[in-house]
C-alpha cells in the first residue's frame, strides 16, 4: 500500500467524524511523502548483484550495464 491508498483509506474512516482539518493535514503530508518516494525512485539507479558481476540499470532506460567483479584473495 503507498501513501495515496493510505490517504483513501484513512479519508474514508474519518468521512464519518467531524475533525475534517485533521485529515487535510494529514492527507498533505502523505501525499508529499508518496511524491518524495517516487522522485527518489527515478532518480537512483537499480543495482542488482551477482556472485560474478553487478548489473546496473538507470530509471527511465531499458540499457542494463555488466560490471566484472574482481576477485579477491582472502589468504
Amino acid at each position: 500500500m503507498n501513501a495515496n491508498e493510505l490517504t483513501a483509506l484513512i479519508g474514508e474512516c474519518l468521512r464519518e467524524t467531524d475533525d475534517h482539518e485533521f485529515f487535510l493535514k494529514l492527507e498533505s503530508v502523505l501525499r508529499q511523502q508518496q511524491a518524495e518516494i517516487e522522485a527518489m525512485r527515478n532518480r537512483f539507479t537499480l543495482a542488482f548483484w551477482h556472485d560474478t558481476f553487478v548489473e546496473v540499470k538507470k530509471p527511465n532506460s531499458d540499457l542494463i550495464y555488466r560490471f566484472k567483479l574482481d576477485e579477491t584473495n582472502d589468504s
